[in-house]
């Protein structure tokens, strides 16, 4: 992702395969229509991200490190190291985010 922001934000394996996986269900649910706005709607709460990363919150029962920002039905959850955001994982609003995260 490139912005005017002091940070660079880039996605784990597991999150670019989140992704994927995210906008192929969106596609084979509601189809092609709904699936552009849903990735415009993701991509915009990345950008947010690389532009404000403190905009994420903690969680209670992850490593201080750790935040996560709400986007849609679904969580990002990232770490900020230096000026380095490191998004980990992309998982559904209803998912158990420590369960997921190592």
């Amino acid at each position: 992702m490139s912005s005017h922001s002091n940070y660079t934000l880039t996605l784990s394996e597991e999150a670019r395969a989140d992704l994927k996986g995210i906008l192929s269900y969106t596609y084979q649910k509601w189809g092609e229509e709904q699936q552009i706005k849903y990735s415009e709607l993701l991509d915009a709460a990345l950008l947010t991200l690389e532009e404000n990363p403190g905009k994420g919150r903690r969680h209670p029962k992850l490593s201080a490190e750790y935040r996560y920002y709400h986007a849609g039905r679904h969580y990002i959850v990232y770490l900020i190291e230096g000026q380095q955001i490191q998004v980990v994982r992309i998982l559904h609003d209803q998912t158990d985010i420590p369960r997921h995260i190592h």
